[in-house]
């Protein structure tokens, strides 16, 4: 499984953004639902490269479907998405506890794959599989250091913990998640 990937970004290209942009999202809600916690699972695929399936939110909150392979490169890895999809309510609708879940198909072909992405009620299939992911992004490239009371390092490595990162992470994401709320908020 897919998890605290280090990734140096994607790889958009005459082969994969065409494709991709038909399906209504841009690149940039593309890139957005991976800088978020997607949940990720193997894509059940016989083609030679490993495909794997994203569902998380974009910045409008929706939800999106995203095939896509990891490729390593001479400057590191990209992902390279494939078939995205916005869940319509239809698709996103709560699953009833009675209703027999299906397993995700295999899929010989990428066209195979873009099919399902088109045409699949997603509320029809089993997501059990699916486990959060993280990527990150950017070279952590500059230190800080700080003073803090025991206590509210003890309060943020405990907290870290239960978001299952370590605490150092937690922080810089905070600190992310902080800026990024309040340039939302200037705009």
């Amino acid at each position: 499984m897919l998890q605290d990937l280090l990734v140096t970004g994607f790889e958009w290209d005459a082969g994969n953004w065409p494709k991709c942009a038909k399906h209504g999202l841009s690149r940039e809600e593309i890139e957005a639902v991976f800088a978020t916690t997607p949940f990720v699972a193997p894509a059940r695929t016989v083609t030679p490269e490993t495909r794997y399936a994203a569902i998380g939110r974009t910045p409008s909150g929706q939800h999106a479907f995203i095939v896509f392979t990891l490729r390593s490169t001479g400057s590191g890895t990209l992902i390279r998405p494939f078939r995205p999809a916005t869940c319509t309510p239809r698709r996103c609708s709560t699953m009833k506890a009675s209703k027999a879940l299906k397993p995700l198909p295999v899929f010989a072909t990428d066209q195979e794959a873009d099919d399902f992405v088109d045409q699949a009620d997603l509320t029809e299939y089993e997501f059990s599989q699916f486990a959060p992911a993280r990527f990150e992004f950017k070279a952590k490239t500059a230190n800080i250091s700080m003073r803090v009371p025991q206590d509210l390092l003890d309060a943020v490595k405990q907290r870290a913990a239960r978001e299952g990162m370590p605490y150092q992470r937690f922080i810089r994401q905070t600190l992310e998640h902080v800026l990024a709320a309040k340039d939302k908020k200037a705009s």
